[in-house]
């Protein structure tokens, strides 16, 4: 864990305090100063540390006691001796605990609540419930009522406000509510606008800021309650690598404190990264994520507690001073044209793909030469441009797996595209693709992927000599959509080619690196996936490269979903994240698109 970004003159200057469990079975509680330097440490008795999930909040008191969170077992407060001096022990207790003016406690009922529990409660210091809020007198007979997903609500901070309202995330419901001491619903804020919406805080203008996590992307954002309208956001300032984000905390001097698993980020207004502690080397994915590395942290100014650190300007620890972190420059650094060791033909000869759809790319089309077992047709048809796809032949100098012909798809800067239903333009992606045409209740070509159904699925791609993605945006090269999520990718990493799995709210359940860059770069690659289509525990997917089963995923696969498709082509997601001044050209070859029965009937090598 080290500070590796530090502005002082920028920077409000204090320590801070958070949660860390990024070592399983020891977790803790962290004070750093300004450079990272743990000035003091809480570890969570051993018969405890079981207790960090969902939600290991932890808040600094007046006089220097620290508030924290042992979701499902309690509530303590500890001196700076590391003495219990306050318990509340409730095995409903989840995520957030504030400490009143009063002197009472607003304890989150809301990691497996059900309609039957309140899902906030205020606790005297003697244990008694004084006031308690059920979201079923507002939202039991809604929309609503029917949502489970780790619990009813799962309620996931609170906060009383000077008007002596009280605050609510219900991260199920996507939702703020504003309540008054009776228990009515005054005001909703984010309707349409948020998704899993963490730890709102109101600011001194009225607004709200929360950490919200838009699908796959994480970041904190400033609504305006009256118009519901995003009035900033911290997108400028990345926090893919340190998924999920579940703090937003508006500093004195107009800076935001962002915490995500594996880094605490001090940002300005305008997006410059002033401070910025990480646990070196982690990444977190999988079913486990959530609980680990950092959950909330706060930052306390040297007016608010003696210990503060006042850092001096002549540190010897490298710091940041005029350049923002978003023109930091790429890992990986690629020409104009991602380049392609074979010399293509100049000019680009080839036919539109669309040329060939009658009324899609089938196992007729070419004799079934590039597609079989299924059907494709343009994913987003507006605006896709006549380059985006083109079948080429080895006769005019193109590489085929198998075969006369292949798929060759290219992106290029602005090329976005859109349906009626989604608009590549206004959300920050670029992407050419090809989308598997179903009908309901079909069988044969155009059948889609059912719950039940058994496939296996092959293709092979020829990926360029340097790495497509850029920065820190992400290329797809693959995906399967479900109609509830996009569930599963086949993605461009900087050290090879991997996969990345979702559940159906977008939290990764596996992602990884399938073969390193000196397999797949330059070179045929050979895909191969069998898929169990499942809502269930006996889903699977088995994903094979060149041959060999490099990856197994077991569990639902389409959870919530009535069916599922793919699409393949290139797709670029937060393209304003490349750290580049412009995405170069992007070209990728696919060939022996197929869909069967058995492992021999879609290799790309029979």
């Amino acid at each position: 864990m080290e500070v590796i970004a530090y502005v002082p003159d920028k920077a409000w200057t204090g320590t801070t305090l958070f949660a860390d469990n990024h070592r399983p079975g020891r977790p803790r509680i962290v004070e750093v100063n300004m450079l990272g330097e743990i000035i003091w440490e809480y570890l969570i008795p051993e018969d405890l540390s079981q207790y960090t999930n969902p939600g290991f909040d932890v808040e600094s008191l007046p006089g220097g006691n620290v508030l924290f969170v042992l979701p499902m077992n309690g509530v303590y407060e500890v001196d700076r001796d590391g003495n219990t001096v306050w318990s509340y022990l409730d095995r409903k207790v989840s995520h957030d605990a504030d400490r009143l003016a009063n002197g009472n406690t607003l304890v989150v009922w809301g990691g497996s609540d059900t309609k039957d529990d309140p899902q906030v409660r205020e606790i005297s210091p003697s244990g008694e419930t004084v006031w308690a809020w059920y979201a079923r007198d507002q939202f039991g007979d809604s929309s609503y009522a029917d949502i489970e997903r780790d619990g009813w609500t799962h309620t996931n901070a609170t906060t009383r406000l000077s008007n002596g309202n009280t605050l609510i995330s219900l991260r199920n419901f996507h939702l703020i509510v504003e309540v008054n001491p009776e228990g009515t619903v005054l005001n909703v804020v984010g309707e349409g606008r948020l998704h899993d919406q963490h730890d709102p805080e109101i600011l001194d203008n009225g607004n709200v800021l929360v950490a919200n996590h838009s699908r796959n992307e994480h970041f904190a954002v400033e609504l305006d309650p009256e118009t519901a309208m995003a009035v900033w956001t911290s997108r400028s300032v990345s926090m893919r690598d340190a998924h999920p984000l579940r703090d937003a905390d508006r500093l004195p001097n107009g800076n935001t404190l962002l915490t995500g698993s594996t880094r605490i980020v001090e940002m300005t207004s305008t997006g410059e990264v002033v401070w910025e502690l990480v646990l070196k080397d982690q990444t977190y994915v999988g079913p486990d994520a959530p609980r680990l590395g950092f959950y909330k942290s706060e930052r306390i100014g040297t007016d608010n507690y003696q210990h503060a650190e006042t850092a001096s300007p002549t540190t010897t620890l490298q710091t940041t001073t005029t350049t923002p972190a978003t023109t930091v420059a790429p890992t990986t650094t690629l020409p104009t044209t991602a380049a392609l060791r074979f010399v293509e033909p100049n000019p680009t000869v080839g036919t539109p793909c669309g040329e060939h759809m009658e009324p899609t790319i089938d196992g007729s089309t070419l004799g079934g030469d590039l597609v079989q077992g299924w059907g494709f047709i343009h994913k987003h048809p507006i605006g896709f441009a006549e380059h985006g796809c083109l079948v080429v032949s080895a006769t005019d100098g193109y590489p085929t797996r198998s075969g006369e012909h292949a798929l060759r798809f290219e992106v290029r800067e602005g090329d976005c595209n859109s349906n009626e239903n989604w608009d590549d333009c206004t959300t920050d992606r670029s992407r050419h693709e090809l989308s598997q045409y179903w009908l309901p209740s079909t069988e044969s070509t155009y059948h889609p992927q059912y719950d039940g159904d058994e496939y296996w699925y092959g293709w092979s791609e020829y990926l360029p000599a340097d790495v497509l993605k850029q920065g820190d945006s992400i290329t797809f090269l693959g995906q399967f959509n479900s109609d509830n999520a996009a569930r599963f990718y086949i993605e461009d990493f900087a050290n090879g080619l991997g996969f990345r799995f979702n559940d159906r709210n977008y939290e990764f359940l596996g992602q990884g690196v399938l073969k390193p860059n000196d397999v797949v770069r330059d070179t045929w690659i050979d895909i191969v996936m069998h898929v169990i289509w499942s809502t269930s525990v006996d889903g699977l997917i088995e994903i094979y490269v060149n041959g060999d089963l490099t990856e197994t995923l077991t569990g639902p696969n389409m959870d919530g979903a009535t069916y599922a498709s793919f699409a393949f082509g290139i797709y670029n997601a937060f393209i304003s994240d490349c750290r580049c001044e412009a995405m170069p050209i992007q070209v990728v070859y696919y060939d022996a698109v197929r869909r069967g029965r058995t492992f021999e009937e879609v290799s790309p090598s029979n």
